[in-house]
Order: C-alpha cells, then sequence, then structure tokens
C-alpha cells in the first residue's frame, strides 16, 4: 500500500525496493496493480504529514528574505527548493 501510495502520490519519487527473494519481488511489483481513489489519496496524504519544524519554517516564511536576502534563489539546496515552491 505504501509503494502504491508514493508511485500515485509521488511521481517523481522512485522507491528503493529491497528484496531478498523472487516472491519478495513479485510481491512488491504488484504496488502497480493498485490504484487509489482522490478520496483514499486525500485521507493517505493526510495522514502522512508531519510537521517540519525549525528550520523549515524559517524557510517557508517571510523571514527567509532576512536571512538570506537575495542569495536564496541561488541556494543549491533541493530541499530548499521543494519547500519554497511547494
Amino acid at each position: 500500500m505504501a509503494l502504491a501510495w508514493l508511485r500515485q502520490h509521488h511521481r517523481w519519487l522512485i522507491p528503493i525496493v529491497g528484496a531478498r527473494t523472487v516472491e519478495q519481488v513479485e510481491e512488491t511489483l504488484r504496488c502497480i496493480e493498485v490504484k487509489f481513489s482522490d478520496e483514499d489519496e486525500h485521507r493517505l496524504t493526510e495522514a502522512s504529514s508531519i510537521a517540519y519544524g525549525s528550520p523549515y519554517t524559517l524557510l517557508r516564511s517571510p523571514m527567509d528574505q532576512a536571512v538570506y536576502g537575495n542569495l536564496e534563489p541561488l541556494i543549491d539546496l533541493l530541499v530548499t527548493a521543494l519547500l519554497r515552491w511547494a
């Protein structure tokens, strides 16, 4: 279920699967067959959301301009970019 949700919700994310047997690989690949309704996906998204806390709250606030000035867009941090323009 978790892999199916990741595939449907985060299309840019490719999970790394650790399997030791052929049966585990086959079971993992069954996630391709699972499709969630919009309501189910919404409920799973809400259940999996977390509060990031500091420093992420600072980066999403108006204070980020005071901290980084005009350099903030030049900082090459994927997390910063994802939080900033999410």
